[in-house]
């Protein structure tokens, strides 16, 4: 009975395909002169030509074949200016000293990076990863040997095997 009732039900979707792709569909382009203001979104406007209803979509289609993309009359293409970078010295940047950190350990799996750090002084180690921070610095790159952080644009380096 199952296989009676599975075959009859695919007989049916495969009828509906058929009917549905043979079809025919109109792919006639929308008329140029349709109204250019199209409203809001899924307004629907009358057509001067044949009182016909159009949809705001048919009708930014149509507003974007009205005007020529590539035409001797258009503008060429000019980029925004780049504001000028200023000449006086970043405070913040200046007044950034060398953390006091030792680098405990690295480890290194697969693509997973991460470093056990150590602020001297406050007696906790902490395993991080590309990305997390320490006392206000930003962690950027962890290599098999070095550590490399970041404050307000200034970098520092740390190396796994310091003479310190």
């Amino acid at each position: 009975m199952r296989i009676v009732t599975l075959t009859l039900l695919l007989a049916a979707l495969g009828y509906l395909n058929f009917v549905r792709y043979e079809t025919p569909i109109d792919v006639a382009p929308l008329s140029p002169r349709s109204p250019v203001n199209a409203g809001g979104s899924g307004a629907l406007l009358a057509s001067p030509e044949n009182d016909q209803a159009l949809d705001a979509n048919q009708l930014t289609q149509v507003q974007s074949l009205a005007r020529p993309v590539f035409n001797r009359s258009r503008r060429p293409f000019k980029p925004a200016a780049k504001p000028k970078a200023s000449a006086k010295p970043d405070v913040a940047k200046a007044n950034v000293k060398r953390p006091d950190f030792v680098i405990l350990g690295i480890s290194i799996t697969g693509s997973q990076r991460s470093a056990l750090m150590l602020e001297r002084g406050s007696g906790t180690p902490e395993w991080l990863t590309v990305g997390a921070e320490l006392e206000g610095f930003k962690l950027v790159a962890i290599e098999p040997e070095i550590v490399q952080v970041t404050k307000a644009g200034k970098s520092f380096k740390f190396d796994l095997y310091a003479q310190n």
